[in-house]
């Protein structure tokens, strides 16, 4: 919990920095990182209301603006949050809509079938699951237990 406080004081002070410098345009995409450190802070805190608030407004803003260069997507992250929270009807709406803006992020797809699995869908996470091992030459490369997984569910 100390480390995310910690975050987010550093991450204030680098955007103050950029509202005062000649790239204050950037101030925008910065607001979406800020939003997603204040939803895993509030993750971190057991907040999960406020987690899931700090993250969605964080997808929507990105949704609004563009992704840019980002490792994961907000929405993605949002995905996430609500499956750690064992919501996974509703991370699956927010994955849907990640693979939308993003289509075929491995990581997207991998945590959609996850979610799917979770809700009861076995039809929509063996679809997920799918092109997840399509898309990674059906694992001939890697042996992460999630993409293992999902091969195994997308045989059957």
């Amino acid at each position: 919990m100390k480390l995310a406080g910690t975050a987010l004081a550093d991450f204030d002070q680098a955007l103050e920095a950029v509202r005062k410098s000649p790239r204050a345009f950037f101030e925008s995409f910065m607001a979406v990182m800020r939003d997603e450190i204040v939803g895993w802070k509030a993750f971190t805190e057991n907040l999960p209301e406020d987690a899931v608030a700090a993250m969605r407004k964080a997808a929507d803003q990105q949704d609004k603006l563009g992704q840019n260069e980002v490792d994961i997507p907000a929405r993605e992250m949002l995905g996430d949050l609500l499956l750690m929270q064992h919501k996974p009807v509703e991370a699956l709406a927010e994955y849907r809509v990640a693979l939308k803006l993003s289509p075929n992020r491995l990581n997207g797809l991998l945590s959609a079938g996850m979610a799917a699995e979770q809700a009861g869908l076995p039809d929509e996470a063996r679809a997920f699951y799918k092109a997840a091992a399509q898309q990674t030459d059906f694992a001939a490369h890697s042996q992460r237990p999630e993409l293992v997984h999902a091969l195994k569910i997308a045989s059957q």
